[in-house]
């Protein structure tokens, strides 16, 4: 996809990544943020307490994805994968701490 003109993945000047694949995986993260706060409630439910660094984080990308979305940022891939590494690390400390590791 990139062999021609590599720089597209960072400066998307044509839409041609962004058309071809990205808004589809955009979307679908976009999508994905709404479970957050589904997360969040069922935190609630259980009595534990959300910090508002979560609170403000899960609104936040909310936002944030929306705004990449509507101003189709080729360098959308980097906030998706800074917040997939950052959940990745959480939801495995909270599978530890449920297992009692």
């Amino acid at each position: 996809v990139f062999r021609d003109q590599p720089y597209e993945v960072y400066c998307d000047t044509h839409g041609s990544v962004w058309n071809k694949f990205m808004f589809h995986w955009a979307w679908m993260f976009y999508l994905s943020k709404y479970y957050e706060f589904i997360d969040t409630m069922i935190l609630m439910l259980k009595g534990k307490k959300v910090t508002t660094l979560q609170s403000y984080h899960h609104a936040g990308a909310v936002i944030s994805m929306w705004l990449i979305i509507i101003g189709q940022a080729a360098g959308s891939w980097a906030f998706v994968m800074f917040n997939s590494f950052v959940h990745t690390i959480m939801y495995c400390y909270y599978a530890s701490t449920t297992l009692g590791l």
